[in-house]
């Protein structure tokens, strides 16, 4: 029964464990989402830019690596 016990208690520290790690993967893929769209953004924009203002030069981006 103690195994039992032991064993339930391992696999509910085990899931906790992957729950955190996706967490932490979720967490670094935001991030890196977030310096490309900074890096994609020219330096003259305003640092806090419109979501207009950041398709525009995703799009002005795509068009530079196509041409």
């Amino acid at each position: 029964m103690s195994f039992v016990i032991c064993h339930l208690s391992f696999v509910i520290c085990h899931l906790s464990f992957v729950i955190c790690h996706l967490s932490f993967v979720i967490c670094h893929l935001s991030l890196v989402i977030g310096h490309w769209s900074l890096v994609i953004l020219p330096c003259s924009q305003s640092p806090v830019p419109s979501p207009q203002s950041l398709v525009s030069s995703t799009f002005n981006a795509i068009r530079a690596g196509k041409y």
